[in-house]
């Protein structure tokens, strides 16, 4: 089976989603169904075209940049419960470009620390009441020429773990700062509009 890839220059602060299971805060825990650590590639249907090295001109690359919806939520306690879900209204949502940073883009206090942590640490605890969340929703459409093909979304980063939904199923998670991050979607996918949320 041929691969594809949904590609997502995700380069935003997002810190988690709310669970039952704690996962970021389990030393044990670093990553739910991720692919593994690999060097970025991508198919192409030629020989000529592959040596162009310009994902944009396969047809089995789709970016996901762009404007996707956003909800800030000061504290991990007050992200909204099932905002996964296809029928969960996000019409009053923000509107968040991606990739960004919603620190620069009116959320939170953007801030740098070249030592320490900038934060009281509590290893493997966070501070749930300066804990900030941003969750991102969006759709994207899969084309008709991608049927029978794996297809695959790639984070390029993520500030400091996320969770991912397609379709308002759980895909998987990733907890490693500022580091890619790929996922295999093909069985949670369908042709044409699909949601995927973070």
């Amino acid at each position: 089976m041929k691969k594809v890839f949904l590609f997502l220059l995700l380069a935003i602060g997002l810190n988690l989603s709310a669970q039952n299971k704690a996962d970021w805060e389990n030393p044990e825990v670093f990553a739910i169904n991720k692919e593994a650590t690999r060097a970025t590639s991508l198919t192409y249907p030629t020989e000529e075209l592959a040596k162009t090295d310009d994902y944009t001109k396969s047809p089995f690359y789709q970016s996901l940049d762009g404007t996707w919806k956003f909800y800030f939520s000061p504290k991990v306690s007050e992200v909204p419960n099932g905002f996964w879900n296809e029928n969960y209204n996000i019409s009053n949502w923000a509107d968040m470009p991606v990739p960004g940073n919603w620190e620069f883009n009116g959320y939170g206090l953007p801030y740098y620390k070249n030592t320490g942590f900038g934060f009281v640490a509590k290893p493997p605890h966070i501070d749930r009441e300066d804990s900030p969340v941003g969750a991102y929703r969006r759709d994207f459409t899969i084309p008709q020429n991608w049927d029978g093909r794996r297809v695959f979304i790639h984070f390029e980063a993520g500030t400091n773990a996320m969770y991912i939904w397609v379709n308002g199923q759980k895909v998987g998670y990733t907890q490693n700062s500022k580091s890619p991050a790929e996922f295999e979607i093909t069985k949670y996918i369908r042709e044409g509009k699909n949601t995927l949320a973070c």
